[in-house]
């Protein structure tokens, strides 16, 4: 087929199709694309609020804010009970378990499952902060990377909650939880160095662009944001001298008004996003 042929051609989008002509045509493609994308974002919507109510088991702990935060994104703290209930356990029955969990700790969550987790109207249940979050965004149609991003929302999406977080872990256990004598300096460095180069490699990648998924906020900037300012509970920002695209991310970040109103109103947080909001960039 010749050019003229594929101009004339009308494009398809999701079983639309679209007559474009000239500048006016292009115009008229583009206007109709995003009327459509939003229409499939409030069908998205819809769906999400017609399905019955959720319910989340939350606690104080180290990745349930962050669903909190997810949940404000997407405006559906209404649409859900949050029941914080620190002793809560709830024995998920057979294939309740989300996918991907380790192995080796199958028989412990088999046997009691900690916060968060959600509970859908079907009954089932899942946990795990990072693939909550996933799932709201998929459900809603909100907060998703577009095609050309999807590599780097899931990517870091996951290795924030698979590799960022036990590394920082394990430093806040060090630094809060263990005795002087008997902490593990070479732990601690070995850590501190892998951490810093996880860190060093999203600097990078902020240097080309304002958010995980390129410049606009995603479901990948709540799992990642949340793991990167934890770091400030090791040594309050000193890790993020050298990284000013890191800190001027979390300064985006933080500032978010869904942010403030979850992660930001904790009392523990509190100190954390004085020093985000207040010291220079």
């Amino acid at each position: 087929m010749g050019l003229v042929g594929r101009l004339c051609m009308p494009p398809r989008v999701d079983g639309l199709v679209l007559l474009s002509a000239g500048f006016f045509g292009g115009a008229l493609v583009s206007y109709a694309v995003q009327r459509y994308l939003k229409s499939k974002q409030r069908l998205g919507r819809v769906y999400c609020r017609s399905s019955g109510r959720m319910k989340l088991f939350t606690k104080n702990s180290f990745r349930s804010a962050s669903v909190l935060w997810a949940l404000h994104e997407l405006n559906l703290q209404d649409e859900c009970d949050i029941i914080d209930e620190p002793s809560t356990r709830i024995r998920p029955s057979n294939g309740d378990i989300s996918p991907g969990v380790d192995p080796m700790n199958i028989r412990l969550l088999e046997e009691e499952v900690q916060p968060p987790i959600l509970q859908l109207p079907s009954g089932k249940s899942m946990h795990r902060a990072d693939a909550i979050c996933l799932y709201l965004a998929e459900l809603c149609e909100d907060l998703q990377a577009s095609h050309d991003f999807l590599p780097q929302y899931y990517s870091w999406s996951l290795y924030a909650s698979e590799t960022l977080d036990p590394w920082i872990q394990i430093l806040l256990v060090e630094k809060y939880l263990t005795r002087e004598s008997r902490k593990n300096r070479d732990l601690q460095r070995q850590t501190s160095t892998k951490l810093l180069q996880g860190i060093h490699d999203l600097n990078n990648l902020l240097s080309q662009q304002k958010y995980i998924a390129g410049n606009r906020f995603s479901m990948a900037d709540v799992i990642v944001g949340y793991s990167i300012i934890f770091t400030f509970f090791i040594n309050y920002g000193q890790i993020f001298v050298d990284l000013p695209n890191v800190r001027a991310y979390l300064d985006r970040v933080t500032r978010r008004k869904s942010f403030l109103q979850t992660v930001g109103t904790q009392e523990n947080w509190r100190e954390i996003v004085n020093i985000l909001q207040t010291e220079p960039l």
